[in-house]
């Protein structure tokens, strides 16, 4: 699986020329106007979760792909770190053996 971690912009772009679809025709069905997807295509706007979901349903695929794209976490991640955030931080850490506390 290609890394497209901070790179929402450049895989919405890919999913849009994969499937033939023009930025024009695809912002009205997302409910956005088609310079507010050229401003997220270009890095200048990071999309609402709400958009996430939409652009996963039209083209079908994987939302956690483009929550991570965006440099954001899935909305039930979030809400697992919420309910038990000092599990979450030792499950993750042990995930990586090069990880650091971070020292305040």
């Amino acid at each position: 699986m290609r890394d497209w971690s901070g790179r929402f912009g450049d895989l919405l772009r890919e999913l849009r020329e994969e499937n033939g679809v023009g930025i024009k025709t695809l912002a009205p069905h997302l409910g956005v106007g088609y310079t507010y997807l050229s401003k997220l295509e270009n890095g200048r706007s990071v999309p609402s979760d709400e958009l996430i979901k939409r652009i996963a349903e039209y083209f079908g695929c994987d939302p956690d792909q483009l929550y991570l794209s965006a440099d954001k976490l899935p909305p039930d991640l979030v809400d697992v770190i919420k309910r038990q955030p000092i599990e979450s931080l030792r499950l993750l850490r042990s995930l990586d053996p090069n990880a650091k506390r971070s020292d305040r």
